[in-house]
């Protein structure tokens, strides 16, 4: 929010004025307010030239060009109309307004001091330094500007607001919503305070306060299109999908140019497996993606596109609008020479929101708790509320330390960062759910690695490595990654081997699945399922004699859109059976045995699905494609020793699968070959993981330690 301070200059001058000038400039004010700024303009110019001393003049024709967009013919007067009159207090405020309008955010706080100097109460000028200090990511000297604005203006709306805007920045949630509700007292119509009142909410994760003032927002403002967007993320937060994507579609009709809204409803009608008009969809988003366009979030294109080149573009577009350096004052940060002083043992910092029974800690549970407690020291920040689940209590006894940072802003987990003296942060979220990104990007620790949670390049810089392995990360591709990549052995992805498989007796009728059939399976989440891959899946269930696909969600539009994609394509709905979650993983793993093969999708593969299916010995059928992504199966098949279950192309997919499901002694084969591989092979050799880990967080240490700059790693 930020008040354009035109206000037509009508001053005294210092010596008399031809009364030809008079009348023009009478006449370029008139223009002026009728907004018939181009008449202005020219009546303005011919005041001038009439009478170049004219400061009034000289200020208003500025004014005209700013809203003109001539941003720099307006600075060029108002510096004119500086050396005419240099003691006139409005000229450096507007000429500091114009500044901000490009950007050049030091050169606006100088003009705003001037103006400052000359006229002490000059409100406008302390609201809009406030602004430019903002814009500087300098928060602190933000506030205070806006402190001294409201001092002298205690009704300014925008100041308390933009206080609260620059307290969000920096994090600072509760003194913002104070501001916030000053604002809303102030000028309680406003759908715009009501919007960042509900934009605090939702950081505050006060998800049902945020949906009240949004709501409020679109009563006041029915067209208000950034405001279906928000509450959009709070329904899908909510889980209410079909609410989420309506308000999404809203938003996109009123303003298809909201940053990565098309890329937002694309993603949420893949949730619901709604793929109407997304061949076109697709065709106006690849080259926003590719020419740089705030289009899309990169874990939503993840599913869209398999060229790597395209994912690090995105992922860099992401975080350009996003990551900002921290604010320390004036001065600028995010160095990456971090030293620390030397610790007995090498402090390993992990930093995620998903302790507890979540997927990536059924991944890395064992791998904490085998971790080499003599060489390394294991510190944890979890970014989530205390959860009192049995995975988080367990794994609380594998950390040396374990700490609560929620609701601490990035600022304060990168000083306690700094305080524990940590010497390798390894972020576990990147860009997905409760990732601060902020933090790595302005560094926690000496060295820092983007690991597991996010399936993908961040793209900007700040994380030094990315974990993969040979076949996840093809040689040809790491150029397409901003971290360097640790190659480890094997694969990159850890596992639990003592992974408990429940010995309930399952049958098929337990979950509506005929006894006599063969069942195709996938329990990938639905956004993963592009229609192509549901093509070939139903001409499987063609080609192959009473068999089903058997799929995981309790989304009721998503089933009846799937069962309608069916029947468009020749298959009986009936052939698809749905299967709900289960509490137990014990007893989801167990299930896993009903069916014969796993059905992987692309581009974006199975990754913790993958693996558990193959630990209750249910054979992978995968595609590799190009990206980290698109590979992950085909890493987890090599690792356990069963590379003939990895494919190219679509074809070959398609008719492995058929072969498969028509030749039951080769499929038995390869369960056999399974059931012994996976107590062999070193896809679920936990202690093998872990040694391999750390023989990796050892050398990159090292690296560091020796002064030498982040490398690629191979072990």
């Amino acid at each position: 929010m930020k008040t354009k301070n035109q206000h037509l200059q009508r001053g005294s001058m210092p010596s008399p004025v031809p009364a030809e000038a008079i009348q023009l400039f009478n006449e370029a004010m008139a223009l002026q307010q009728q907004k018939k700024l181009c008449d202005a303009c020219d009546a303005y110019q011919r005041c001038l030239a009439k009478y170049p001393q004219h400061t009034p003049a000289r200020i208003n024709l500025g004014l005209v060009l700013r809203e003109l967009g001539q941003v720099q013919a307006a600075i060029e007067q108002y510096n004119l109309a500086i050396k005419t009159q240099a003691k006139l207090a409005e000229a450096y405020l507007y000429r500091g307004v114009a500044q901000s309008d490009l950007k050049d955010y030091l050169a606006a706080v100088a003009s705003f001091d001037q103006a400052i100097a000359l006229k002490p109460d000059l409100v406008n000028a302390h609201f809009n330094r406030g602004n430019a200090w903002r814009g500087l990511e300098n928060h602190r000297a933000a506030v205070e500007s806006y402190d001294r604005a409201i001092q002298l203006a205690p009704q300014l709306a925008d100041a308390h607001a933009n206080r609260g805007n620059s307290l969000v920045d920096a994090q600072l949630f509760g003194p913002a919503l104070q501001s916030f509700n000053q604002a809303i007292a102030i000028q309680p119509e406003n759908a715009v305070l009501y919007f960042n009142r509900a934009t605090c909410h939702a950081w505050m994760a006060n998800d049902d306060d945020a949906k009240l003032d949004i709501d409020a927002a679109i009563r006041l403002n029915p067209g208000y299109a950034e405001a279906y967007a928000k509450r959009a993320d709070i329904f899908g937060k909510q889980k209410k999908d079909t609410e989420a994507l309506e308000d999404l579609k809203r938003a996109y009709a009123l303003n298809p140019d909201i940053t990565f809204i098309i890329g937002n409803v694309i993603h949420k009608k893949f949730m619901q497996c709604d793929w109407s008009d997304s061949k076109t969809q697709f065709e106006m988003l690849i080259p926003k993606v590719s020419a740089g366009a705030k289009a899309v979030h990169p874990w939503d294109f993840m599913s869209i596109s398999d060229d790597p080149v395209l994912q690090f573009k995105c992922a860099k577009n992401y975080g350009d609008s996003l990551l900002h350096l921290r604010d320390k004052g004036n001065a600028e940060v995010g160095s990456k020479n971090i030293t620390r002083k030397a610790n007995k043992k090498i402090k390993i910092g992990y930093y995620s929101s998903d302790f507890h029974d979540h997927p990536v800690m059924h991944l890395m549970n064992k791998i904490f708790e085998n971790h080499d407690k003599s060489r390394f020291e294991l510190i944890a920040f979890s970014f989530n509320k205390n959860s009192k689940d049995a995975y988080q209590k367990l794994m609380k006894n594998s950390f040396n330390k374990f700490y609560q940072v929620y609701g601490f802003s990035e600022n304060d987990i990168i000083d306690l960062s700094e305080d524990l003296n940590i010497d390798i942060a390894v972020d576990l979220l990147g860009y997905t759910g409760e990732g601060k990104p902020g933090i790595f990007y302005n560094r926690c620790a000496p060295v820092q690695i983007n690991f597991l949670g996010y399936a993908g390049t961040i793209g900007c810089e700040g994380w030094d490595y990315f974990i993969a392995d040979k076949i996840s990360v093809p040689e040809v591709e790491k150029e397409n990654f901003s971290e360097n990549i640790i190659f480890l052995p094997d694969t990159f992805q850890p596992n639990d081997d003592t992974k408990e498989i429940s010995e309930s007796d399952f049958i098929r009728s337990d979950f509506d699945l005929p006894e006599n059939s063969f069942v195709f399976c996938c329990s990938n989440n639905l956004y993963k399922i592009a229609p192509e891959v549901f093509d070939i899946w139903m001409r499987l269930l063609s080609q192959v004699p009473r068999s089903v696909l058997w799929l995981f969600t309790e989304n009721k539009l998503a089933k009846a859109n799937l069962r309608k994609e069916a029947l468009l394509r020749g298959v009986e709905p009936n052939r698809l059976v749905f299967g709900k979650r289960m509490p137990k993983l014990a007893d989801h793993l167990a299930r896993y045995r009903l069916a014969d093969l796993f059905l992987d999708t692309f581009p974006y593969n199975a990754h913790t699905t993958a693996s558990d299916a193959l630990w209750a010995g249910l054979p992978v059928l995968t595609c590799a494609g190009r990206s980290f992504v698109s590979r992950v199966a085909a890493s987890l098949l090599a690792a356990i020793g069963l590379p003939e279950l990895i494919t190219c192309n679509h074809q070959d997919y398609e008719a492995l699968a058929v072969r498969l499901a028509t030749n039951p002694d080769e499929l038995q084969a390869i369960q056999r070959k399974l059931l012994v591989n996976r107590v062999t092979a070193p896809l679920f050799n936990t202690e093998l993981y872990t040694r391999n880990l750390e023989r990796a967080y050892q050398v990159v240490f090292n690296r560091h330690a020796a002064g030498l700059p982040p490398d690629h790693i191979y072990l």
